[in-house]
């Protein structure tokens, strides 16, 4: 069993994930997307990627982030700023 955080909790009549958890998963697939598409590009041959983990390394520096950094961190993050 999964212990939800009450905002995020899915309708307990029809499963449905909330809004904000929805926009977490879209934002980590748009990220997972973009990553495999930017290296697809630079690659010529195969290749292996952990978006997860390349995504929360790079949340975990924003969080020491300011300014710039911390905007084009958000930006890449697919994070709002």
């Amino acid at each position: 069993s999964v212990n939800w955080p009450a905002e995020n909790k899915p309708d307990p009549h029809t499963g449905l994930m909330t809004q904000p958890a929805f926009m977490e998963v879209m934002s980590h697939n748009r990220f997972a997307c973009e990553l495999f598409a930017d290296l697809a590009r630079q690659e010529t041959g195969n290749f292996a990627c952990a978006p997860y983990s390349t995504r929360m390394a790079l949340a975990v520096a924003a969080i020491g982030a300011a300014d710039e950094t911390l905007k084009e961190l958000c930006e890449t993050l697919v994070l709002p700023t």
